[in-house]
């Protein structure tokens, strides 16, 4: 469906999750727009080859206003709109950024890491680490968990039975609180200092997982 150059940015640099992805367009909410969405997928891409990062920025945002202007779809339009913030977002810095401010209230591009990204405080973290999540409770149920965890139950907690509370999707009795533990070998980012005290790891390395509702 993408070019083979356009898929190497899209996986290689941004970790984004080509199967995720392709899911979304290939569904039959977007089935009049499938064409459109890989064809503004790669226009996205391709601005991403300006020198000056506001030239890009300007470039993707002129991209999704186009597209705007000449689609009236719901479904298209927040698609496109949650790529634009993406794409905006890996543009300002890229795949560090990209990953902490990815959203989850809506649909957006799944990125899943597989290395290490600067800065962080990984060496100031212990050699094992006590982390928690909230979470629906069918990540617990198919272990299949997400990378995004923090040292905080309290965070936790928040993530589990607040933040997502006035979503149309949310209710309490699906949505758990998950603690385990991991080695420091296995995390791809920490940041410590702010509230949210993320920790970003492997899944598959996770261990003595235990869930609380």
């Amino acid at each position: 469906m993408f070019e083979e150059d356009i898929k190497n940015v899209l996986v290689s640099d941004m970790s984004i999750d080509i199967s995720h992805l392709l899911m979304k367009t290939s569904s039959e909410e977007m089935s009049c727009y499938r064409t459109l969405a890989v064809s503004t997928i790669t226009s996205f891409v391709n601005a991403l080859k300006e020198q000056n990062q506001n030239k890009k920025i300007e470039k993707i945002n002129e991209i999704a206003s186009q597209i705007k202007t000449k689609n009236q779809c719901p479904v298209f339009l927040e698609f496109i709109d949650s790529l634009r913030h993406a794409f905006i977002s890996f543009s300002k810095g890229g795949l560090s950024e990209l990953f902490i401010y990815q959203e989850n209230e809506s649909w957006y591009p799944k990125i899943v890491l597989n290395k290490i990204l600067d800065p962080n405080d990984i060496d100031n973290l212990k050699q094992t680490v006590h982390v928690y999540r909230g979470c629906d409770l069918s990540e617990y149920k198919n272990q299949k968990y997400g990378q995004s965890w923090t040292t905080s139950k309290q965070v936790a907690y928040e993530f589990a039975y607040q933040h997502y509370n006035a979503q149309p999707w949310f209710e309490k009795k699906n949505r758990v609180l998950l603690s385990g533990y991991i080695d420091k070998e296995h995390i791809y980012y920490s940041n410590q200092s702010k509230y949210e005290r993320e920790i970003a790891l492997n899944p598959t390395q996770l261990y003595n997982i235990k869930s609380y509702r």
